[in-house]
Formats: C-alpha cells, structure tokens, sequence
C-alpha cells in the first residue's frame, strides 16, 4: 500500500466540501451536537435557519455564550437547548453493528472551527482552547468542520486537531478573527 501523498488529501478535500446549509442536513431531530466554534460562522446560522424543521437539539459549547444564531432564532428552547456543560459520553449508547461495538454514538455531531488543513491532512482548532474533545471527535457519527484562516496550524499532531479522514463536511468559513461575535443577518 502506498502511503499517502498531498493529491490524495486534496481529492478527499474537494470531496467532502460544501456549504453550511448541506452539512447541516445532517442534524435531525433529537439529536445530540457540540459546538467547538469560535467567532462568526456559517454553520451556526445554517443550522438556526432549519429551526423549524427540527425539535429537540441539544448543543453543548466549550464557553458561556449568548450570541449563538440558534439563541436568537428559537429563545422559547423548543428546537435548540444550548448547555454549558461537560457532556459526558458514558451515558450514550454507542451504535451497534451485527452485534459489534462501532465506538460511534448515533445522532451526535461535532461541528468545530479549524484551521485551513495542513500538508498532511491535519485540521487545527482553535488556539489558547485546550481541546478536551478528543473523545468526542472520536465517538461522533458526524464531524463537521468550518474552515476560519485566522486558527493557525501547530504542527504538532495531537489532541488538538482532527485528520480529514475523520471529517465528513468541509465548509468554507467566515473567516472572521476569533474575537468578534456571531452576527445574525
């Protein structure tokens, strides 16, 4: 087996590219999503614009914020519950294949802010935010990544970052600095 080379990252790249509202095609109702999201971003208002199409999502953020486009577009909490709290996998039941453990938790998504990919096919998130989502990444059946220029890459492959063979969606981002807050337009 030949190992793999840039073109290989860049095919799988351009494969799972799209824009926000087609990745949040993949949220249904009931389910379960972290958001690692710094900033202004396209997939918080996509998924805040399907507001009437879903009912009970649960979104669990890294950091108290009241800006989130989910907020602003459903305050009464019938579609999105946003928590700041630990989310704690055990309790999940892992999906099930003839009989066999897949480690994946059906219905949970992640849905992080990233850096650009590096040369070998490295997504980096957000700096001074030490990611303790490994896990998460690990269980989702879904990780959806929006890329943001201003999240440089470490090079240092570790907890930190996620590989595109682990992603599902690519979205082109905002790109805004990591400061500002999420705007609603």
């Amino acid at each position: 087996m030949r190992p793999y080379e840039w073109s290989d990252y860049i095919r799988e790249y351009s494969e799972k590219l799209c824009f926000a509202d087609e990745a949040v095609r993949l949220v249904s109702s009931g389910n379960i999503i972290r958001y690692v999201l710094g900033g202004e971003n396209y997939l918080d208002r996509a998924l805040a614009q399907r507001k009437n199409e879903l009912k009970n999502i649960i979104v669990y953020t890294q950091s108290p914020y009241d800006q989130y486009c989910i907020q602003k577009a459903d305050s009464t909490g019938r579609h999105f519950t946003l928590k700041n709290a630990p989310l704690d996998l055990k309790q999940k039941e892992p999906e099930k294949s003839n009989g066999r453990n897949q480690e994946k938790i059906k219905g949970f998504i992640v849905m992080a802010a990233v850096s650009p990919m590096d040369e070998c096919g490295y997504f980096w998130f957000i700096p001074d935010e030490p990611f303790k989502y490994q896990a998460e990444i690990d269980r989702a059946q879904y990780v959806i990544v929006e890329i943001n220029e201003f999240i440089p890459s470490n090079g240092n492959v570790g907890s930190e970052c996620v590989h595109i063979s682990n992603v599902h969606c690519i979205v082109p981002g905002r790109n805004a600095p990591l400061m500002q807050k999420p705007c609603c337009v």
